[in-house]
């Protein structure tokens, strides 16, 4: 991406690009396309320190027949096929117009400041919100650090759950850049059926927002950093209506310190 946005949706469409093609550059993973037998390499593998296929937990019944359908490995010890690109060549295969849409894009950024395990905390709970709707969100988090700074493949199972050492952290003067690639259509009985229109409407857009800076401004409040660093940021969610809001909701939800004043008779 050429300009990082604090917040950002689009919709990708079939015109444009493919969805293999997408979502090499966003997971860092190059993707072959079996059908058509072309290859998408990805650029990125150096700048992508997590990524995840975010579906309904085990218990969901929402999309009863998703454990098999994302279970899938090709057996080409060549390719890096996997649940994600199962996912999105039945994506594209299920779009017939040259101009179809075939999914919407979440570009989040978060400061350089917070740990890996923060910025990878922060996409997986707004994932959580985008899956609870319905959508199989696609995630990964970019930092343009070199790889000497990503995380293990271990790591990466673990990073929500496992505390960064704080002398582990390298300071960067850029942001880490989380990418959601999330599907259109609802899954049914094993395949994708028709399009939520819902998805488009105007106030769950607000509300996805709201949630995010909400998801933000806590993350950024618990880091373990200077005021002055958390300033600047705080200074650029200004932009957004909502946030004053969030904000005095987390200053409230302080604890509060009790003087000994307080408990004179």
């Amino acid at each position: 991406m050429s300009k990082q946005y604090l917040y950002r949706v689009s919709i990708l469409n079939r015109k444009n690009s493919h969805p293999l093609e997408a979502i090499s550059y966003y997971s860092g993973e190059s993707q072959h396309d079996i059908v058509n037998a072309k290859n998408y390499s990805s650029n990125t593998t150096d700048n992508v320190i997590w990524n995840m296929v975010a579906t309904p937990g085990k218990h969901s019944t929402l999309y009863t027949h998703l454990p098999e359908y994302i279970k899938f490995r090709t057996f080409k010890k060549d390719l890096m096929s996997n649940a994600r690109n199962v996912l999105w060549r039945n994506v594209f295969t299920r779009e017939k117009r040259d101009d179809a849409q075939f999914a919407r894009l979440f570009e989040v950024s978060m400061p350089s400041f917070l740990t890996q395990n923060d910025a990878v905390e922060a996409v997986t709970k707004f994932s959580e919100v985008l899956v609870k709707e319905g959508m199989i969100a696609d995630c990964s988090v970019h930092s343009r650090q070199k790889s000497l700074n990503n995380l293990s493949l271990l790591d990466k199972f673990l990073a929500k759950d496992k505390p960064q050492k704080e002398e582990a952290k390298t300071e960067t003067s850029l942001d880490y850049i989380g990418y959601l690639m999330c599907t259109l259509r609802e899954y049914e009985n094993g395949s994708f059926v028709n399009k939520n229109r819902e998805w488009n409407d105007k106030k769950k857009m607000e509300l996805w927002r709201k949630k995010w800076v909400e998801i933000l401004a806590n993350t950024i409040e618990n880091a373990n950093v200077s005021s002055e660093q958390k300033k600047v940021w705080e200074e650029k969610m200004t932009i957004y209506s909502e946030y004053n809001q969030i904000k005095a909701s987390i200053e409230e939800e302080k604890p509060q310190l009790i003087t000994a004043k307080a408990f004179a008779m």
